[in-house]
């Protein structure tokens, strides 16, 4: 650059072809024309292996440019010709233009100015370090030998010092002049980033991710992907539309080419990325995804999730930056999911622990009350007994017969309903015994027995139709037999509640007991209540998940019967078709398979009983 204006890169001037003027080259001239070429050279390989990769809908500007480059660049050589006195004069000049008509295509018709806006802005800033340099060498070259060497070196010391404060001052203006609408989602983006491990809940942080990105970022829509690894697909968990909702899939397959490449290389796919191989661009179209940025959730190596940024609506594409904030983001995500999933998990440990605890405390108040009642209960037995008793033998007593036997006749019934108090109570304190949960060979028709003997007083109440059916020959089961009754106890409490909304129709109940397939013994409790909704259905037996109002339960009887029937290797599930459709919960149980007296021998109920 110092001898451009010295004879070392051009000697003289004299009057060529048409031209009045031409200069003609120093030594230095050919070194620079070499350069020059070789640079152009390497430029055209970079661009070729460019356009050899690109694919898809990147692939058109590339050649636009590629194209128009070679275009200018072979018609701007013909302006070395007269240097070197050959005589052709520089007339494809004009072709040059078709470079720069190129290059304005491929930025407007395929939307790249989103990262030349940013490289022409901070090449615009470069000139003040241009200005840094150039300005001593043009002081030195217009004093030349009138000043020492000295003095434009020291000036170009101090304006090299302030040289990138300056740069860096005046950068910062003119970004957030120009780039302030980017900006501002972007710190938007990085602050919500770090609130989003805030929230415990994950569908929530789902709901955030969709509606933080569509309106701050400006795209058409949001998605979040969420894998679901039985079903090996991804499925969607939110969404969110800055305008009319579009058609856009609910499943991804883990197989998908986008999938596959997000696993792969663990980085966004961008549609509009030169790179980008042909069947991710065309999966993407099929999805609808066009001009869309997927970005990979990774947690242990695994992509759990992807978030769908749509097209931009002033048709701008992402830059390198906005990518940069988006992975920072779903950086943050997986840890949030994280976070909530650990969360859950120690909630339904606590729930669990407080749930046993509280199981506890009512059986020992259960046992401490049915004491406090047999003992009463057994003075009234004995008493009445010993009444009867002094009634038949004493003969002092003179009563008319009719009186007598109406005095018999009563003492009877206080004894025989005593007796089914002292029954009850009995049952409660088996019910409601502490025990270490082993399971051992049950006869379940005696333990719904047990059970019917608590919840009919309860059953008679309410005035519900409560129909009983267990055949005699039901195989023995492998179990705890106060837990099975917990179960019954629990389920048949949800139906008689679901069954009391019932107005102006009647309240039916039915617990059926029957040999199942597969060596199980299969128990159905059938209400036609209030149903259960379908949103729901997957989940009635998580913890405090219920269809109850909030002052009418938590939703920790069926949380329990479930966790019961696990511990007997069983299965259970709800059935419903609906709000106001009734419900079928059905229990399997499996076979005692030994050889074991059968239900036959030890009794049974009866196969069909009903309760009014």
């Amino acid at each position: 650059a110092l001898t451009v204006c010295t004879p070392l890169y051009a000697h003289s001037i004299e009057p060529y072809l048409v031209f009045p003027f031409w200069l003609k080259p120093g030594p230095v001239f050919h070194i620079a024309l070499v350069h020059f070429v070789l640079i152009i050279s390497y430029s055209f390989l970079l661009m070729g292996k460019m356009v050899k990769k690109a694919s898809g809908i990147f692939l058109k500007p590339i050649l636009y440019v590629f194209i128009g480059a070679i275009i200018g660049y072979v018609a701007g050589i013909t302006n070395f010709l007269p240097w070197y006195r050959i005589p052709i004069p520089p007339f494809l000049n004009p072709l040059v233009s078709i470079y720069v008509f190129a290059v304005a295509i491929a930025i407007l018709k395929y939307r790249l100015w989103g990262d030349i806006e940013i490289a022409f802005i901070r090449t615009s800033l470069f000139f003040i370090y241009i200005l840094v340099f150039g300005i001593p060498i043009m002081i030195y070259h217009q004093l030349w030998g009138k000043i020492p060497l000295i003095v434009p070196m020291l000036l170009m010391g101090v304006l090299a010092s302030a040289g990138p404060f300056v740069y860096r001052y005046v950068q910062r203006r003119v970004e957030r002049r120009f780039l302030e609408e980017q900006r501002r989602y972007q710190d938007a983006l990085r602050n919500a980033a770090t609130d989003i491990n805030r929230i415990k809940k994950i569908q929530k942080v789902y709901k955030s991710i969709v509606d933080l990105i569509a309106p701050v970022m400006k795209v058409e829509y949001a998605l979040v992907y969420t894998l679901d690894e039985e079903k090996k697909e991804y499925s969607l968990q939110a969404s969110e539309y800055a305008g009319r909702p579009k058609v856009l899939p609910e499943k991804i397959s883990m197989h998908a080419p986008v999938a596959e490449y997000l696993k792969q290389y663990r980085r966004p796919v961008d549609y509009n990325d030169a790179y980008l191989k042909t069947d991710i661009t065309r999966d993407l179209s099929k999805s609808g995804f066009y001009d869309a940025l997927v970005l990979p959730v990774l947690m242990e190596d695994e992509v759990q999730a992807m978030i769908v940024a749509g097209k931009k609506k002033n048709g701008r594409i992402f830059t390198r930056d906005d990518v940069s904030v988006l992975m920072t983001l779903a950086d943050q995500t997986a840890l949030a999911m994280e976070n909530c999933r650990h969360w859950a998990g120690e909630i339904s440990r606590m729930e669990e622990l407080d749930l046993k605890e509280r199981s506890v405390s009512l059986d020992m108040m259960a046992a401490s009350l049915a004491h406090e009642i047999h003992n009463p209960n057994t003075i009234i037995i004995n008493e009445s007994e010993y009444l009867k008793e002094v009634l038949d033998k004493d003969k002092s007593i003179v009563l008319p017969d009719a009186l007598r036997h109406e005095l018999h006749k009563t003492l009877d019934f206080i004894i025989d309903s005593a007796k089914r108090v002292s029954a009850i109570v009995e049952a409660i304190l088996e019910y409601s015994r502490i025990g270490k949960g082993e399971l051992k060979p049950v006869n379940i028709t005696r333990a719904v027995d047990d059970f019917l003997k608590i919840i009919t007083p309860q059953v008679k109440k309410e005035g519900v139709h409560f129909q009983v059916e267990a055949g005699p020959n039901v195989p023995l089961i492998v179990g705890n037999k106060i837990q099975l009754e917990e179960v019954f106890m629990n389920l048949t409490l949800n139906a008689l509640h679901a069954v009391g909304h019932n107005e102006g129709r009647p309240k039916i109940v039915k617990l059926e007991v029957f040999p199942g397939k597969e060596d199980h013994v299969r128990i159905e409790i059938t209400d036609n209540g209030y149903g259960i909704p379908a949103e729901i259905l997957d989940d009635i037996f998580l913890a405090s998940v219920t269809t109850k109002g909030s002052s009418e339960g938590e939703g920790l009887g069926l949380y329990r019967v479930r966790k019961i029937i696990d511990s007997h290797k069983g299965k259970v599930w709800a059935e419903s078709e609906g709000k106001g459709k009734g419900a079928k919960f059905v229990v399997e149980l499996p076979v005692y398979k030994k050889d074991i007296p059968s239900n036959k021998d030890e009794g049974s109920i009866p196969k069909i009983r009903k309760l009014r």
